[in-house]
């Protein structure tokens, strides 16, 4: 019962990971607590089937030496390819690994992993009715607080969007890519929270009294949480994991990527042109360049971690004509002038001042084209102030 324990299990647990990754090239180790994931990429079902024998062997000869037992009868295996035919499934029908003694066949339904089902094609089709009909049955649990003489409308919107709507939505990060039939079916679950909520007849026009029910179209509801998706993975670190989902020049750009330096498409989100299936991190780049003006040359800026500390110097905020005065007054040593700006077609820039010590001034422009406030273009200059100062 202490909260000490998991944190302790996950601790000792921490390497296993390593040991079967060294000893099996080409499997990879995911876990969360107890629940431990092994993935292994390979071009036939005898080739994965080797590599995951191989990993499970590992674990448990781990295992031996470090007091640790594993129940090989609760493992699970699933195949994902995007292949068909009936060669194919009699393959995996047949496959089997062998872990601790047992016996593990490929399962042919959906594997459940962290509250996301998962489909052998990863059409995440299974995953999308499961929360839906987990939705609905949360619906009727709370109906009865939307009768009459029963909670407030606003009480009864939180409720609504708490117990309901978040479990619909569970995971549609993944699989929302404008499927018709499945925005239909998350439509009619907020067309009904709007008549629970607000106690209207069905003839009343759906439009109207989802607005004032409070809520959100689910196309609006799908797109939102995408979008946040995808920003929370930009501001992951670079070596994290998640953030391999979004393509390279997403995040990093192009504009210094040598040739063969970047995988081949990768930068198809940007082409206007180009038609899909998409890839998740390729259809999670188009929604957020569809949003925001991005610039596949330039990427996004990343977030460092600095230590804190006083700043080493004063900071003035004077009054234009002091400015002024305080500009034309000679200062010993070296003074940098820097400033930001945006024009009203969205191109923002930079711009440096100083005056060499013969007394002429300088000056050098930083052009930083569009999808950025002034805000950023002050910090620019700035940091190109401060650069410069190093070199002079």
């Amino acid at each position: 019962g202490s909260p000490v324990s998991p944190i302790l299990f996950v601790i000792y647990l921490s390497g296993v990971f390593g040991a079967i990754e060294a000893a099996v090239p080409g499997i990879r180790a995911l876990s969360f607590a107890d629940d431990i994931g092994l993935i292994a990429l390979g071009s036939s079902v005898d080739q994965t089937c080797r590599l995951l024998q191989q990993a499970g062997d590992a674990a448990i000869t781990w295992g031996q030496a470090n007091a640790v037992q594993f129940d090989a009868e609760k493992t699970e295996a699933v195949l994902f390819t995007r292949k068909r035919g009936r060669e194919l499934r009699d393959q995996v029908q047949r496959a089997r690994i062998l872990v601790g003694g047992h016996q593990v066949s490929f399962s042919q339904e959906a594997t459940r992993w962290l509250g996301i089902w998962l489909d052998a094609g990863l059409t995440f089709k299974v995953h999308y009715q499961t929360r839906l009909r987990k939705a609905r049955m949360a619906e009727a649990r709370v109906q009865s607080l939307c009768r009459q003489q029963g909670l407030p409308p606003g009480l009864v919107r939180r409720i609504q969007v708490a117990a309901v709507q978040a479990v619909a939505l569970y995971g549609a990060e993944l699989w929302w890519q404008g499927q018709k039939d499945r925005l239909a079916g998350l439509q009619q679950l907020v067309n009904r929270q709007a008549r629970a909520i607000t106690g209207m007849f069905r003839t009343t026009p759906i439009g109207p009294l989802v607005r004032e029910a409070g809520l959100e179209p689910a196309e609006t509801l799908l797109e939102a949480r995408q979008l946040g998706y995808t920003i929370r993975l930009l501001s992951l670190p670079r070596d994290h994991l998640a953030k391999r989902i979004l393509p390279i020049t997403l995040w990093e750009g192009d504009q210094h990527a040598q040739p063969g330096e970047q995988p081949l498409r990768d930068r198809a989100w940007a082409e206007t042109s180009s038609r899909g299936p998409w890839s998740l991190g390729q259809h999670l780049a188009r929604r957020l360049a569809g949003t925001l003006p991005v610039d596949p040359s330039e990427g996004f800026e990343e977030t460092m971690w600095t230590p804190a500390g006083p700043f080493p110097g004063q900071i003035k905020v004077l009054p234009m004509e002091e400015a002024i005065q305080a500009a034309q007054r000679a200062r010993p040593g070296l003074t940098l002038w820097s400033d930001g700006s945006r024009l009203e077609n969205g191109r923002t820039g930079a711009g440096i001042a100083w005056q060499n010590p013969q007394g002429a001034w300088q000056s050098q422009e930083i052009p930083l084209g569009k999808g950025k406030e002034v805000f950023d273009a002050e910090l620019m200059g700035v940091c190109r102030a401060l650069e410069l100062a190093i070199r002079i």
